[in-house]
């Protein structure tokens, strides 16, 4: 029987294995089942979690960002699997948590702004097709990778139904903006750092369409998703809103 710190450095393990994810498989509709029914159990419990004055949920959604963070940072270092080209913060989600984080404990506008739009289609679609470390289960990246986004995607609930987080024409364009600007640097980051955040470099999904399109195009092809996604978005959003009947107190002023 292993010791206990056997089974730990194992758990942390640094050399790469052949693992690949099963898409559509029995564990991945499992989890996408885990992911549905806690973002319905939140919806439904609207009125009651926002009675709490102690906002216990937001407080166990944000230790939860604060344990994935700490257990993912943690493993780059122990492991000694930092690199600049994929350990940095620079992936949409990975930048999501970070502003979810900060949200929760200031309810600034624009940085709840960007945790509704990144966190929404970041989370989906990365937990829709998963591109998770190649370790076989157990290890500390197959807990995390499944957390931070489960969170994110709860988060971003948490934040329309509780918090009454309303989509605008001003959050909107700051969406876009920002989106934008981020993906200007990390499309200029990636060729120095050997880098793939925001998959500027090569498709993570559909490479066999993607990965025939030049450098150029896939870029192109990269900036123009982000903004149809932000847009797609914000439309569903708002006209859900809008047609919500409204109840006291439901209006918010753009101002956190």
């Amino acid at each position: 029987m292993r010791s206990l710190m056997e089974s730990l450095r194992y758990f942390y393990r640094g050399t790469w294995q052949d693992y690949l994810f099963p898409l559509f498989s029995p564990v991945h509709f499992l989890l996408l089942a885990i992911l549905i029914t806690g973002g319905i159990l939140i919806a439904v419990n609207k009125e009651k979690l926002r009675s709490d004055g102690r906002r216990i949920l937001g407080k166990l959604l944000l230790g939860s960002l604060f344990l994935e963070q700490i257990s993912q940072y943690s493993w780059y270092f122990l492991a000694g699997t930092f690199t600049l080209g994929d350990g940095l913060p620079l992936y949409i989600c990975r930048t999501a948590i970070p502003a979810i984080i900060l949200a929760y404990l200031t309810g600034n506008y624009f940085v709840m702004t960007i945790s509704v739009y990144w966190g929404l289609f970041g989370g989906i679609l990365a937990l829709l097709f998963p591109v998770i470390y190649p370790f076989y289960f157990p290890h500390i990246t197959n807990f995390t990778y499944f957390l931070g986004h489960f969170v994110m995607v709860w988060s971003v609930i948490y934040f329309l139904a509780v918090e009454k987080y309303r989509f605008t024409t001003k959050g909107l364009l700051s969406a876009l903006v920002f989106t934008n600007l981020f993906n200007v640097f990390v499309h200029w980051l990636n060729p120095m750092v050997n880098g793939n955040y925001s998959y500027f470099s090569y498709p993570p999904v559909f490479k066999e369409v993607l990965g025939k399109l030049s450098s150029t195009n896939y870029a192109v092809v990269v900036f123009i998703t982000y903004n149809l996604l932000i847009l797609l978005i914000h439309g569903v959003g708002a006209k859900l809103q809008t047609n919500s009947r409204p109840t006291q107190g439901q209006r918010q002023t753009e101002k956190w």
